[in-house]
């Protein structure tokens, strides 16, 4: 129910955000797919920082605007117990390009199903959001290199002391658009 929400609401979002309404000129749909790494950064000092690597499938409507989804895979160490961990996350959101140059700052937000971290050793997913920046790096007519910074609130409990587990991730990574 919610995803069908969520969906209805992006396939507006997309109409509304479309070339024509930015008056641009008549722009071909392109989908990419792309690979990134980098690095977990834990907010609250309960793990150690760790490494990450997904990849990702998106929608470019208009020159300026693209829906996208992701994934990605964490790997981390928790402070008190010194084991390692390692848990998904999944997204999908929007990505605003602030022009057309060859070089493009991005500003992007998602709603995603995070680790729930109360319960990290059973695996059980919570639902969160995202809200993150960066730059795009256009390497030719197919091929972008991307560097973003993103911050994570995955719902952890509404009646508990933190409400939010808060991490983040920086990322590299490379995009092909067809």
């Amino acid at each position: 129910m919610l995803f069908k929400k969520i969906f209805i609401f992006l396939s507006i979002l997309t109409l509304i955000c479309s070339s024509e309404a930015f008056g641009q000129k008549k722009f071909k749909l392109r989908f990419s797919v792309s690979g990134q790494s980098g690095v977990y950064l834990d907010i609250t000092g309960d793990y150690h920082h760790g490494y990450n690597y997904g990849g990702g499938l998106g929608l470019k409507t208009s020159e300026l605007f693209e829906l996208f989804g992701e994934f990605n895979i964490n790997y981390a160490t928790y402070r008190a117990k010194n084991f390692a961990i390692s848990f998904n996350d999944y997204s999908i959101g929007t990505r605003w390009y602030g022009n057309t140059s060859k070089l493009t700052p991005i500003i992007e937000t998602g709603l995603g199903i995070y680790n729930n971290f109360e319960n990290i050793s059973e695996h059980q997913y919570a639902p969160g959001l995202n809200l993150g920046t960066g730059a795009n790096l256009n390497l030719s007519k197919n091929f972008d290199l991307t560097a973003r910074a993103k911050i994570y609130f995955s719902l952890v409990s509404l009646w508990d002391h933190r409400v939010f587990y808060v991490y983040s991730g920086i990322y590299v990574g490379l995009k092909y658009s067809f």
